[in-house]
Formats: structure tokens, sequence, C-alpha cells
């Protein structure tokens, strides 16, 4: 008696490769957004934004309801807004969207291992611009405590010093970080990184 359930076919030696070399672009393109200058409030505003299109293009899939394709002038035009607000990184986002149709959607769609690494990707940035904002927002605050005490000569050495230690251990930490899980990625591999991995690994 023949079956009516379709055997599911590993992946090709091409699309796995694709989904390595992707998530291995995209972890050095956000390593290098995250080191120039620290992380910032646009970083993580950034992250955030690059979170929800993930929810919403490769896990709710909303392209392929009838609604978006009636509404794809309104998408295109907020396309435009947003590469028009980070257009600083506009054209490395373009091309990030234009390799993942060309390399993932049209050869096979989407895969764990791509989705793990790209979720790894966006938790990771939205972490550790959390860590470095609250620690920037912290000796912001008490710098200014000790300006306004009278003590704003003493506190200009200590600002600069406190943004270069910032600005150094940023290239080192995000650097590092997405360096680690880059050739994890390129290498097939699936790092784990504390609580980043945890999660990533539930919402794949």
């Amino acid at each position: 008696m023949r079956s009516n359930v379709r055997e599911l076919r590993p992946p090709s030696p091409p699309s796995i490769w694709a989904a390595r070399l992707y998530a291995t672009l995209l972890y050095l393109f956000m390593g290098l957004l995250l080191v120039q200058g620290g992380p910032g409030d646009g970083d993580f505003n950034l992250v955030f934004l690059l979170a929800i299109i993930y929810w919403a293009f490769i896990s709710k899939q909303i392209h392929t309801h009838p609604r978006f394709k009636q509404n794809i002038v309104l998408v295109i035009l907020l396309t435009a807004l947003v590469l028009f607000v980070y257009r600083a990184v506009a054209i490395p986002l373009a091309l990030l969207a234009a390799l993942y149709w060309l390399m993932i959607i049209v050869p096979r769609g989407s895969s764990y291992f791509l989705r793990y690494h790209l979720l790894t990707a966006l938790i990771l940035g939205m972490v550790l611009c959390l860590i470095f904002l609250t620690l920037k927002s912290t000796f912001l605050c008490g710098f200014y405590v000790g300006v306004l005490t009278g003590g704003a000569e003493a506190m200009i050495p200590v600002k600069d010093m406190f943004f270069e230690a910032y600005v150094g251990v940023g290239i080192v930490v995000c650097g590092g970080g997405y360096l680690y899980m880059a050739i994890g990625a390129l290498f097939g591999k699936t790092p784990r990184l504390p609580f980043v991995s945890s999660q990533a690994q539930y919402m794949a």
C-alpha cells in the first residue's frame, strides 16, 4: 500500500552552505554595527526593528497573505522610510534583504539552523545593547550629579576615561561574541551563549 505521507528530504548541500554563509554575514554585520562607538540607542532601535521584521516575515509569513499583496505600495513606502531613517546602514540592510531572498527563499526556504542563528544574532544584540546602555545611563546619572554638586572639573576626565573604556569593552565583548557565533555558523555549528541561546532555541 502506497503511503500518502511525503518523505522529509534533507537539505541539499547548496542550501546548507547558503544558510551558513548568510548567518555568518548577519553576525559580521551586527558585530560591526555594535563595535562602532559602542552600543547606542540607535543600535538598539535597529535591532528591535529587525526583530519585528523577523517575526513578521519569517515567523508569521505575512508576505504570503492576500492583504499584504493588496497593500504592497504601503509596504514599499514603509521600507523606503526605514532605509531613510537608517541611511548610514541602508545599503547593507538592502543587501541582506536581497541575499536572504536569493540565497534562502528561492532555493529552499528557512531552516531551523538559520532561524536559530538569526534569532541568536538579534537577541544577543538586544541583550548587549541593554547592558551597555544601562551602564552608560547609570554613569551619566552619577556624572551629572557630580557636576551639579560642584565637581565639574574633576568629573570631566572621569567622563573621558569612561567612554574610552566603554568603546574598548564594546569592541571586545560585542566583536568577540559575534565573531565567535559567526565562526560557529560558518562551520555548521550552533554555539551556546548564556540566556541568549536558550531563548533562540525555544523561539526558532
